[in-house]
């Protein structure tokens, strides 16, 4: 039988991505998405706040350059 590891919250992440950070409960969240939830996608699992901590790296630089295009295009306006 093969134990499923228990996964944490790597302080380290911050370094590399600083908008994902750790709510009050434990849960992963996007920073920015929370600060900007006009903006945000309020279904999606980092505005809600994940357990499933893992980083996917695809998903989380992508989402970090669609919020930061979006307020760069409100602050234009």
């Amino acid at each position: 039988m093969i134990k499923k590891r228990k996964r944490n919250f790597q302080d380290s992440w911050k370094d590399r991505f600083p908008w994902v950070s750790q709510d009050e409960d434990g849960l992963m969240i996007c920073s920015h998405c929370r600060r900007f939830p006009d903006f945000a996608n309020k279904s999606g699992a980092l505005f809600k706040g994940t357990s499933y901590l893992k980083i996917d790296l695809s998903y989380l630089m992508m989402r970090q350059m669609n919020i930061v295009l979006q307020v760069v295009i409100i602050l234009i306006e």
